[in-house]
């Protein structure tokens, strides 16, 4: 097999994750460097926004809240809401 189709199989293999206690998306390592320049990628802002749904307890909330999944792998609720409002 080459290794474009080791990748791809890779890729597609089942993972066994395990219930999470946390979010996946968790925001933990965001670092800005200013220059000068005014240019920028379009998403950079989007840690900020997240540090910020983290900081107002806007994640807690809607995993508080809102109950749609039994069972939290790997994903919790707070991940699929926010994925969605960052779009």
């Amino acid at each position: 097999m080459s290794f474009l189709g080791r990748k791809i199989e890779s890729r597609l293999e089942r993972r066994n994750w395990e219930d999470q206690q946390r979010p996946m998306f968790r925001g933990s390592n965001i670092h800005y460097e200013l220059d000068g320049r005014e240019k920028g990628i379009a998403s950079g802002g989007i840690g900020v926004i997240h540090t910020m749904a983290r900081r107002i307890g806007l994640v807690k909330q809607i995993d508080k809240r809102l109950h749609l999944l039994k069972r939290h792998i790997p994903y919790h609720e707070s991940d699929h809401v926010l994925n969605l409002a960052y779009i």
